[in-house]
C-alpha cells in the first residue's frame, strides 16, 4: 500500500496518468482535449485544472476551470464506488454539441457495457456535489425539442439515494443566485421515441433556492412561465418527468414573483379562443401546504402584489383545480385591495365549483357560490356551457365595482355622491350562457332604494 502510494505521487507518474485521461477523452468525445494540471492524492484525492474540450481551435464544448474529486479507496476492492463529494468551479459548456460529438456507431460502446457486466457489477454510491459559477446549455431538436440554458452561482446537491434507472434522492438540495431557462419549441419527430423514454424520478427531502429565476416557454402552446424569487423552500418534493408531475408536502415562497404571458409568435397569429386551453400546456401539480408571504403575480391584464395566505391540499392538472385558500390578502394594480379571502375550489368529472367564498375588502364583504361546466383551464367553446351563480354583496361605495365594471361611463345618471353610497346585493342566476335565469335580484342603496328584479338575459356571448 505505501508503496503504491510512493509511485503514484511521482511526478512522471501523475504526468502519464493525465496524457492517458486525455486521450482516453478524445477517443470517447471525438474531440481536443487539454488538461492543464492534474493532481492524484493516493488514496481518494483527485483534482483536474483547465479542463478544455474543443472541436477546433475556435469551438469550445467544455470548459472546467477546476474539478475536482474524492473518494474512498477500500469499496473499491468490493467493486463500489463511493464517492465522498465532487466539486465543479468556473465552467461552461454546450452538452448537445458535446453529446453530439459521440460516435453514431454505438457498436464498441455496446461491447464495453457487455464486458463490464460479464466482469460483475459495479455499485455507485455519491455523497455530495458542489457547482459554482457555472454556464451550462443543452439543444435537443430530435427528441420533443427542447433548449434550455442554465447559469448556475451555487448549488449544492447532497445524495441520500442513487438509482438512475428508477430514483435519484437527495436529503437536501441547496441553490443560490441560479437561473434556467428551459424552451419547448415543437414536438417529437418520431412519437414513438417519447413514448419509451424513462427518466428516472427526482426527490429532495429539503429543498432550498434563495435568488433564482426559472422560465419555462412553450412556443407550440404560447404560454411563457417566469418565477423569480428571494426565497424558496420545499419538502418532500418529487418531480415525474415522465408523466410531467412535482408532489410535495409543503412549501414556503417568500419575496418572490411569477409572470404568466403568451408567446408573442403565437399570440399574433390567434384572437380566437383557441389559446385559451392552456390547460393542456399543464404540469400536474400536489401540494399538500403552500404558504405564500410577499408574492407577485403578473397575468396578462391581473397584477396581484403583495399576496399573503396559504393553500391547502392543492391539486392542478389539464380540467383539475383543487384547493383550499386561506386567510389571502393582497391588492392589485388598479388599487382593489384584498382584506382577506376564502374559499374551496374544485374542479373534477368536468365540474367547477367554489364553495362558500368569502371575500373582504377595506369597504365591502362579498360571498360567492358557483358551479360550472366551464373549466378555467379550457376557456374555449363557450357554447351551450351553464352556469349557477350566488352572489351577495355588502358594501360602503359603488367605487369597487368600478374596479371590475366601467359604470360612470355606462350610466350618465351616476353622479360621485350616488357612487359613494351604501348597498346590499343579494341575487341568484343559473342556465347556460346565452339563456340566464335571473332567480333573484334584490339591490338595497342606502337602504332608501330597493330593486327586486326577475328575467332572462339572452345572447350574452353574442358579439355587439
Amino acid at each position: 500500500m505505501l508503496l503504491l502510494r510512493l509511485v503514484i505521487t511521482v511526478p512522471a507518474v501523475q504526468t502519464r496518468l493525465k496524457y492517458a485521461i486525455e486521450k482516453t477523452l478524445q477517443n470517447r468525445l471525438n474531440s481536443e482535449v487539454s488538461i492543464e494540471h492534474f493532481s492524484l492524492e493516493f488514496p481518494k484525492s483527485l483534482e483536474i485544472n483547465e479542463t478544455l474540450v474543443s472541436k477546433n481551435e475556435s469551438d469550445t464544448l467544455l470548459h472546467l476551470n477546476k474539478f475536482s474529486v474524492n473518494i474512498k479507496f477500500l469499496p473499491l476492492l468490493r467493486k463500489q464506488i463511493n464517492i465522498q463529494n465532487i466539486k465543479l468551479k468556473n465552467g461552461k459548456g454546450d452538452f448537445g454539441l458535446l453529446m453530439a460529438q459521440l460516435p453514431a456507431d454505438t457498436t464498441k460502446l455496446q461491447q464495453t457495457k457487455k464486458e463490464e457486466r460479464e466482469s460483475g457489477h459495479w455499485d455507485l454510491e455519491i455523497n455530495s456535489v458542489l457547482i459554482e459559477s457555472c454556464y451550462f446549455k443543452y439543444r435537443d431538436e430530435e427528441s420533443g425539442g427542447i433548449d434550455m440554458e442554465l447559469d448556475i452561482g451555487k448549488a449544492r446537491f447532497q445524495f441520500d439515494s442513487l438509482n438512475p434507472v428508477t430514483l435519484i434522492s437527495f436529503s437536501s438540495v441547496h441553490i443560490e443566485n441560479t437561473r434556467l431557462e428551459y424552451e419547448k419549441f415543437g414536438t417529437s419527430k418520431n412519437e414513438s421515441d417519447t413514448a419509451t423514454s424513462n427518466f428516472p424520478h427526482i426527490g429532495m427531502e429539503e429543498t432550498l433556492l434563495r435568488n433564482v429565476e426559472f422560465i419555462f416557454i412553450d412556443t407550440s402552446g404560447t404560454p411563457v412561465f417566469n418565477l423569480s424569487g428571494n426565497d424558496l423552500e420545499i419538502s418532500n418534493l418529487l418531480v415525474d418527468l415522465n408523466n410531467e408531475a412535482i408532489f410535495f408536502d409543503k412549501g414556503l415562497i417568500q419575496e418572490t414573483s411569477c409572470i404568466l404571458s403568451s408567446a408573442p409568435s403565437k399570440a399574433a397569429l390567434s384572437s380566437s379562443y383557441e389559446d385559451m386551453n392552456w390547460g393542456k400546456n399543464l404540469w400536474q401539480v400536489d401540494g399538500k401546504v403552500l404558504e405564500l408571504n410577499d408574492f407577485n403575480i403578473v397575468a396578462e391584464s391581473l397584477h396581484f402584489s403583495e399576496v399573503n395566505g396559504r393553500i391547502v391540499n392543492l391539486r392542478l392538472d389539464q380540467d383539475i383545480l383543487n384547493a383550499e385558500i386561506k386567510k389571502f390578502r393582497g391588492k392589485d394594480s388598479e388599487g382593489f385591495e384584498i382584506v382577506e379571502l376564502d374559499a374551496v375550489l374544485n374542479q373534477e368529472s368536468g365540474l367547477f365549483t367554489i364553495g362558500d367564498l368569502r371575500l373582504r375588502t377595506a369597504i365591502a364583504e362579498y360571498k360567492v357560490n358557483l358551479s360550472t361546466n366551464i373549466s378555467l383551464t379550457n376557456i374555449q367553446g363557450l357554447e351551450g356551457k351553464s352556469i349557477t351563480l350566488g352572489l351577495d354583496i355588502k358594501s360602503n361605495s359603488l367605487y369597487e365595482i368600478e374596479s371590475f365594471f366601467s359604470l360612470m361611463d355606462r350610466y350618465d345618471f351616476l353622479s360621485k355622491d350616488l357612487m359613494n353610497g351604501s348597498f346590499k346585493l343579494h341575487s341568484q342566476i343559473s342556465g347556460e350562457l346565452n339563456n340566464l335565469n335571473i332567480e333573484q335580484f334584490n339591490f338595497l342603496y342606502s337602504d332608501s332604494l330597493q330593486i327586486i328584479a326577475r328575467g332572462i338575459i339572452k345572447e350574452l356571448m353574442e358579439p355587439d
